[in-house]
């Protein structure tokens, strides 16, 4: 495609070249989100599965992420396994922390996360049935009945 300006005295010749349309729009799209999306990955296990920073380091926003994890099951599949290779290296560097270091802390953290089903709780758990709730019912009663205004 060729025009031309002219700008005062002097004529100036143009030549444009055509849009590509080789590649259809969407599918360029596609293609430039999908290495959005890897790219992300990357920055995602570089900085140890911290969301906030691979995303600014892939110049995007958490909210972006989430419509994606929401949206495509293979991207948030790859996210969820790097996720889980975090879980696993902070596991490893607290055992080693207590079998190496034997630090206290850190054994008494463990056997409340790691070993609740043998009994290791801060918070006691209790089981409560109906009948137990129909025996409190009858005791309030009994004493709100007895007591004089």
């Amino acid at each position: 495609m060729k025009f031309a300006i002219k700008r005062g005295t002097e004529l100036i010749k143009i030549k444009t070249k055509k849009p590509r349309r080789s590649v259809p729009q969407n599918e360029l799209q596609l293609y430039r989100r999908a290495q959005h999306k890897a790219l992300f990955v990357h920055y995602l296990n570089h900085f140890h599965g911290t969301i906030a920073s691979a995303c600014k380091a892939a110049q995007m926003t958490t909210t972006t992420y989430y419509e994606w994890r929401r949206t495509d099951a293979d991207f948030a599949a790859k996210c969820d396994d790097i996720l889980d290779i975090v879980v696993d290296t902070i596991i490893n560097t607290a055992y080693s922390m207590i079998v190496d270091d034997r630090n206290p802390a850190m054994t008494i953290f463990w056997l409340k996360t790691k070993a609740r089903h043998r009994g290791f709780t801060e918070v006691r758990e209790f089981e409560h049935s109906f009948e137990d709730l129909n025996k409190v019912r009858a005791l309030l009663a009994d004493q709100s009945a007895t007591k004089e205004y």
